[in-house]
């Protein structure tokens, strides 16, 4: 995407009105100034905000110029190193930014700057891990970490599952478990959220991996079998699978175990 036409195009649009509104007061002939004093007063403010926002936009680009020209040549390392500078030299971290530079070295493979980063942020800003516990929680994972991973996921899963994101904790807590050989523990987890998630993806995952990799007790087979229905409940069609996962698609939580919810997929859906 091209930024610099981006804020061009707005640029464009509020100087537009701007000068309609200097000009109103000419519209009809029917005042015997154009800077009419009455009418001047009533749509001053309308033009303060749009020259605030118009001089606020231009500062904006300004001192981001080179942070929009990376990603529009999509030069993650740059980028990554960019934005790893600007952090060191100005000592603050902003939310946008620090996501963007977890997700620039997730899809650089470079988990271990992100798990650095996470060690300077519970220092300084731990508010902003927390917001951002998925992807820090998932850099362990792809760093092979699966101990730390357990950790994390162990500490910030509270069994709340109101929300999206808090179910998808619960559910790699479960994986982190697996991964660590923790089969009942895992198998405990899965159950849970098999019956439990409102999310369909996280109850199809939780029950396909009940049913594929811990199906040694004929319960856990049942309680697959249960949600699954639960899932086809819900999801009637394959097609609101689909539409239910493009949701997510972006997300590098969903993208890294891509695998496994196409498994989940057919194995929901077999006929």
């Amino acid at each position: 995407m091209k930024f610099k036409a981006f804020f061009l195009f707005f640029n464009g649009i509020i100087a537009a009105f701007l000068l309609a509104i200097l000009f109103m007061p000419m519209v009809g002939g029917g005042f015997v100034s154009p800077w009419d004093r009455s009418l001047w007063m009533s749509l001053w403010p309308i033009a303060a905000v749009l020259a605030t926002t118009l001089i606020i936009l231009d500062i904006y680009y300004f001192f981001n110029r080179k942070l929009f020209r990376l990603l529009e040549r999509e030069d993650w390392p740059a980028l990554s190193a960019y934005l790893e500078t600007r952090f060191m030299r100005r000592g603050r971290y902003p939310a946008q930014l620090t996501r963007l530079f977890v997700n620039t070295c997730l899809v650089m493979s470079d988990s271990r700057s992100v798990l650095d980063l996470e060690n300077r942020l519970m220092l300084v800003r731990p508010a902003l891990v927390e917001r951002n516990a998925l992807v820090f929680g998932v850099a362990h994972i792809l760093a092979k970490d699966f101990g730390g991973a357990l950790r994390f996921f162990a500490a910030r899963d509270r069994g709340d599952l109101a929300k999206r994101p808090r179910q998808w904790i619960a559910w790699y807590h479960g994986f982190s478990m697996l991964l660590e050989k923790q089969f009942l523990n895992a198998a405990e987890k899965f159950r849970f959220l098999a019956r439990e998630a409102r999310d369909p993806v996280v109850a199809a995952l939780a029950a396909w991996f009940l049913a594929d990799n811990l199906s040694r007790a004929t319960s856990f087979l049942e309680e697959a079998a249960a949600a699954r229905e639960r899932v086809r409940g819900v999801l009637k069609a394959r097609k609101d699978w689909e539409r239910e996962l493009a949701r997510t698609e972006n997300e590098i939580y969903t993208a890294i175990v891509r695998r496994y919810i196409n498994d989940a997929g057919n194995w929901i859906y077999q006929t």
